[in-house]
């Protein structure tokens, strides 16, 4: 019986049903089953057919970790520290972020900080820190990574080198990138993106 009302519940959330999904969720929650707590508590951080509670999705992250104890499960600790970020405990957060990419080297909390650094959310704004930290996504092949770190160089803040980096990122190949340049006019044609 819980098999098809997960089936359910998946087939909801990929169809973007929400609501439904989460109530489908949350009905299994006593059900101590790992993958329906890490779902339930990115629905709750998200705000996903619920309001908004990071405090629930931290909590329901840290059950998930004390039903499947796995201090390797990058995505339990990710959920983690993007709760105490929501819940503006970013001390805890960025030290969270900074084991991720020392110990596990993972690229999505490359992101987060390169976005902090990048916009002086929390930390002071720092474009160069924000380069690395997306350099590293795009070294992973983290795909928002790689693209922000294009569209940050393509400001143009760091001169006509960078800039030029930062269309071969964009457009993935360096015909399409000297295409870009060539036009001068700073327009790029979305078609070359993909």
């Amino acid at each position: 019986m819980s098999g098809n009302k997960i089936e359910e519940a998946n087939r909801a959330l990929d169809e973007g049903s929400y609501s439904k999904a989460f109530e489908l969720y949350q009905s299994m929650e006593d059900d101590h089953n790992s993958d329906i707590l890490r779902v339930l508590a990115w629905m709750y951080l998200w705000g996903a057919g619920t309001s908004e509670n990071p405090t629930k999705a931290l909590e329901l992250f840290l059950k998930a970790s004390e039903v499947d104890p796995d201090p390797d499960d990058l995505e339990l600790l990710f959920g983690q520290a993007k709760c105490y970020f929501a819940l503006n405990k970013f001390d805890i957060a960025i030290r969270m972020y900074v084991n991720l990419i020392e110990e596990k080297d993972y690229p999505p909390a490359n992101y987060n900080l390169g976005m902090m650094y990048e916009k002086g959310v929390v930390v002071e704004k720092d474009i160069d820190m924000a380069l690395f930290h997306y350099g590293a996504c795009a070294k992973h092949k983290h795909m928002y990574g790689a693209k922000q770190q294009g569209r940050l160089l393509l400001r143009g803040e760091r001169g006509f080198l960078y800039r030029f980096l930062g269309f071969y990122l964009l457009a993935k190949n360096l015909m399409n990138a000297v295409d870009i340049m060539v036009r001068g006019d700073g327009f790029y044609d979305a078609r070359l993106l993909k």
